[in-house]
């Protein structure tokens, strides 16, 4: 993906519907997670295990998916 680290919009149009999509890096999201105070709990990356066609081993290759759990302190 060009332009990964620079939060930029892009619109995309199907069926004659325009949809802005927005992109933010992923430090973007967890600046503004750290600074009102939560916790990161757990993350991961999951890897495709056994891929059922040989092209989803291609998705092993950098993450396509992250899970992620996080806890505020002011709520129980």
């Amino acid at each position: 993906m060009h332009r990964f680290l620079e939060p930029h919009s892009l619109v995309v149009e199907w069926k004659g519907i325009a949809v802005t999509n927005w992109h933010r890096p992923l430090s973007f999201y967890m600046t503004q997670l750290l600074e009102r105070g939560m916790t990161l709990r757990y993350f991961d990356e999951p890897a495709v295990l056994q891929p059922a066609d040989p092209k989803e081993a291609a998705y092993n290759n950098a993450p396509c998916q992250l899970i992620m759990e996080w806890q505020n302190p002011h709520w129980n």
